[in-house]
């Protein structure tokens, strides 16, 4: 999935980017599907656990157990939830990839905070993602009444040409 979210910031940003970069990338993917989905969330930390992880998104608290085990891959588990579902893999990496890009605001703003905080709770996620959402919301029923008004004026427009058309006729 670091691939995936590389190549989606490729595609998104002209920067050159650190590991770091890309691991809060990674990781602000997966709590941004994590949130979408109505998935419950413990927190994201982008300190990475040395012999286990650069990054985690959680959504429980880790046990010492969790550390005792190798680390699954994010690929291994992915190929492994889509057997167990009979789903394609191809298929579910194509959607996760669109998901990412249609909410790409919330993943790009999640991941600018988590550079600067390294470490964030559920709660404080969930705030700052509900706060990026309302503003996105905010930004399209801007541009949607700009259009409405835009086709109110060129319809009048029409209507000007078209009876102006008929009376000259």
């Amino acid at each position: 999935m670091v691939s995936l979210a590389g190549r989606i910031a490729e595609r998104n940003t002209c920067l050159q980017m650190t590991l770091e970069h890309v691991v809060a990338i990674h990781e602000a993917g997966h709590v941004v599907a994590q949130f979408l989905l109505g998935k419950r969330l413990r927190g994201v930390s982008i300190i990475p656990w040395p012999g286990h992880s650069l990054g985690r998104a959680a959504s429980r608290k880790p046990t010492p157990e969790d550390f005792q085990k190798p680390p699954e891959s994010d690929e291994r588990r992915a190929k492994d939830y889509a057997y167990l579902g009979g789903f394609d893999l191809s298929e579910i990496e194509a959607a996760t990839g669109q998901l990412l890009i249609d909410h790409w605001p919330l993943v790009r703003r999640l991941a600018d905070v988590l550079l600067e905080r390294k470490v964030m709770s559920g709660r404080s996620v969930r705030s700052l993602l509900y706060k990026a959402q309302r503003r996105q919301l905010r930004r399209a029923r801007t541009v949607a009444e700009q259009d409405r008004r835009n086709q109110l004026v060129w319809a009048a427009e029409r209507r000007r040409m078209v009876t102006g058309q008929l009376t000259a006729a």
